[in-house]
């Protein structure tokens, strides 16, 4: 897949003709105007002639107005653009935001094997919406077919958001090898602080996001996870009344999260007399009234309500009970997308239909509320927080559980790291579930694994030493403040020397040295001035995350794979230094360490020492006694300190170790008067 992926580039795929970008796609329906990133982003897409292009589009970016206005320069050109994804929902999404005829990966995979009605023609383009959820084998079949067309391939995602479910890291994996057009702007949060904080979260800055939600009271704390739900849903409802049930959403990371809160949604709804569930329609163990919120999870087509035919259900697809049948066992639903249809009995008796005022994060990905409310359990990882933090326009609140009431009564302490809320979440999206390509791990593995240990142990250090250098979000700012000031301050004394030179050539034969050694002055401030901006602009620059992961993203992955090659080599060593000494006693050992006892207990504290002495020399290439401690590495150092007492344990008197810092006075005989 990478070798044919970089074989496409520059063969001429998707390119348009000069003509048809001058006729202007900035503006688009509804007098919305792409920004400039966007623009960059369409032009690239429709001239850059590369087979097979990636575009890593943060979440909220408006990657699909871009796409809109890429479609119609490559239509008007005569391309053909056909859209994909994973979900029904997410190809809906395509189509009716992009207007790019789509169709989900598995369908369009099925007919294009067989050659039928969505084969892709010369010139055609492919938009793979959602990439990263996308497997590596299936990417792989797309971009094959499109090879075969002569089709141009774009893969639109972030990898930073959910992962794929089978083998994946096929869209990072490739955007390393051909590069990457960047979305990085983002339209969605009304707030500029919420936007930054959500893109700390998304490098990986867990502290800076905790903060900046716990300042803008974003983060609520519980002890009790019944409390945790009930206060969720409370909230949730009165936003709700406010904003719109199909604008506020409860998210949850697990199934069984959300039909907890569905029944706690729909608990408040008919205590206040909302839902009538005396007419309500039982299907299973839920009920379905008029006005209910709905969620289908099963792709299907149903009829129109009106009688003009039918309409594809997609798995995912919201909306409002209008209608209970009790005689036929079916609903009526109005979908979010304004079209009303009919759902048969046999959709619902099978279990595709479930409430809907709370969903799970996969569900929720590629949708916008106004406000979510987001239930905080341990399991979410940093991919799936970003995804539940990143629906809202408005607000997001994250409800965390942090364990006992012991915890939440201790004050307040500064620091995160002294917060019980803090520890919990930084626990929770601390842990990252992306997925890289194996040809990336086992190149690297199999490079390692020709080092000797102490290479290895050289390069975790190099690691460990680069991650305290990760640029910090206070740092940054300073550093961006500082830079504000030094261009201001070079930009007055420009407008100052100006007016002085117009003074100077205005002046006669009086005062004007005055006025030329004021002239002076202000070049050489100026002078001062911009080797201070330039010295700021480089400092701002290298506090930048994406550039530091750029520079630093190799020495990491090396040093990550340093040490897993590291564990497997000492869990080995150990093994067999276990086994080496219960079996056959080393000339050596029993020089340093005397000969095996035969009493028990004492032949498992020789056998332990002399295990610890083989692991060593199995390791590191020699025994302890050949190595000074105080000029090897830590871990390295460590192994030799716990061989060493171990060696030193056996040579003490029997009971020497329970006497050890002892006052021996303490403990003789009484021989005074």
């Amino acid at each position: 897949m990478l070798d044919g992926a970089a074989g496409r580039v520059g063969e001429g795929a998707g390119i348009v003709q000069a003509s048809m970008l001058e006729e202007g796609f900035e503006r688009r329906p509804g007098g919305l105007v792409l920004s400039e990133e966007q623009q960059a982003l369409v032009r690239g897409l429709v001239t850059s002639g590369d087979g097979v292009q990636v575009v890593r589009a943060k979440a909220g970016t408006g990657k699909t107005t871009a796409l809109d206005a890429a479609r119609e320069v490559w239509e008007r050109d005569g391309h053909r653009v056909v859209g994909t994804a994973l979900s029904g929902r997410a190809a809906d999404e395509l189509r009716c935001r992009a207007g790019i005829e789509s169709y989900t990966i598995h369908g369009l995979l099925q007919d294009l094997d067989r050659g039928g009605e969505y084969g892709l023609p010369a010139g055609a383009v492919l938009v793979v919406d959602e990439a990263g959820m996308v497997s590596t084998r299936t990417c792989d079949r797309l971009l094959a077919h499109a090879d075969a067309a002569k089709a141009k391939v774009v893969l639109v995602g972030d990898e930073r958001q959910l992962a794929a479910i089978d083998a994946g890291g096929a869209l990072k994996g490739l955007a390393d090898r051909l590069g990457a057009t960047e979305l990085t702007e983002v339209h969605r949060q009304a707030e500029v602080w919420d936007r930054d904080a959500l893109d700390e979260l998304r490098h990986g800055d867990i502290k800076e996001w905790i903060s900046a939600y716990d300042q803008h009271g974003r983060l609520v704390a519980f002890n009790d996870p019944d409390e945790q739900l009930r206060v969720l849903c409370e909230d949730w409802y009165v936003a709700a009344r406010q904003g719109g049930m199909d604008q506020t959403l409860m998210l949850a990371g697990r199934r069984g999260e959300v039909e907890a809160l569905n029944q706690l949604a729909r608990g408040a709804r008919v205590a206040v007399g909302e839902l009538d569930d005396t007419r309500a329609l039982p299907v299973g163990d839920r009920l379905f009234a008029v006005d209910d919120r709905v969620l289908a999870h099963r792709n299907t087509h149903v009829d129109r309500t009106d009688g003009a035919g039918t309409v594809a259900l997609r798995n995912g697809n919201a909306g409002t009970v209008t209608r209970v049948d009790q005689l036929a066992g079916g609903l009526s639903v109005r979908l979010d997308s304004a079209v009303e249809v009919n759902l048969p009995a046999g959709y619902l008796q099978e279990g595709h239909l479930s409430h809907g005022y709370a969903r799970t994060i996969h569900k929720a990905q590629g949708s916008t509320a106004k406000r979510t409310f987001v239930l905080g359990s341990p399991d979410l990882a940093r991919e799936m927080g970003y995804v539940a933090a990143s629906r809202h326009t408005d607000q997001s609140r994250f409800y965390v559980n942090v364990g006992t009431d012991e915890d939440l009564a201790q004050p307040p302490l500064p620091g995160v790291e002294d917060n019980p809320l803090y520890e919990q979440l930084e626990r929770t999206l601390g842990r990252e579930r992306a997925k890289s390509l194996a040809l990336d791990e086992t190149e690297v593995n199999a490079e390692l694994g020709k080092l000797e240990t102490t290479e290895l142990l050289e390069i975790t250090d190099r690691g460990r030493q680069a991650l305290t250098t990760v640029p910090r979000q206070a740092r940054r700012a300073k550093d961006v403040q500082l830079l504000e000031r030094a261009a201001s301050h070079v930009e007055a004394t420009e407008q100052r020397l100006d007016a002085a030179r117009q003074e100077v050539a205005g002046a006669g034969r009086r005062g004007r040295r005055e006025l030329e050694q004021r002239v002076w002055a202000l070049e050489t401030s100026l002078e001062r001035g911009r080797k201070d901006l330039a010295d700021r602009t480089d400092r701002a620059a290298a506090g930048n995350v994406d550039r530091w992961l750029e520079d630093h993203e190799m020495e990491l992955v090396e040093a990550a794979g340093a040490g897993r090659e590291l564990a497997e080599r000492r869990a080995d060593a150990h093994w067999r230094a276990r086994r080496s000494a219960q079996l056959d006693a080393d000339p050596a050992l029993e020089a340093l360490l005397g000969e095996r006892p035969e009493a028990p207990q004492a032949r498992e504290r020789w056998e332990q020492a002399a295990a610890a002495q083989e692991s060593y020399r199995l390791q590191y290439g020699d025994l302890p006694a050949g190595h000074d401690p105080d000029a090897l590495p830590d871990r390295q150092g460590a192994d030799w300190h716990h061989a060493h007492e171990l060696a030193e344990d056996l040579h003490e008197p029997r009971g020497a170790e329970l006497l050890r810092g002892l006052d021996l006075d303490d403990y003789g005989p009484d021989l005074g008067p």
